[in-house]
């Protein structure tokens, strides 16, 4: 992704350098700041949420899915599998 960013952004970075090497003033300093500023903040959020999110349903979610099936709690639905495996040995 980052390296997609920076290919998108190429053409706008080389010209910014080219301009700025002349001696010439940026045209508009927006376009240079604009693609970088987007980029660091989705990098952001994006590990940001990878991290604060864990794998999977979170215990709210998997209490819900037990509920929902017709289960009490987590408990009973580990002790039922625990007697499930013991009955199948």
């Amino acid at each position: 992704m980052i390296v997609g960013t920076f290919l998108g952004f190429r053409d706008a970075i080389v010209n910014a350098y080219t301009d700025v090497t002349a001696g010439h003033p940026l045209a508009d300093a927006g376009d240079v700041l604009l693609g970088p500023m987007v980029s660091l903040t989705s990098y952001v959020f994006m590990v940001t949420l990878s991290i604060l999110k864990p794998w999977g349903l979170t215990k709210r979610g998997r209490k819900q899915r037990a509920v929902s099936r017709g289960a009490v709690d987590d408990t009973a639905v580990l002790s039922h599998r625990l007697l499930t495996d013991l009955t199948e040995v």
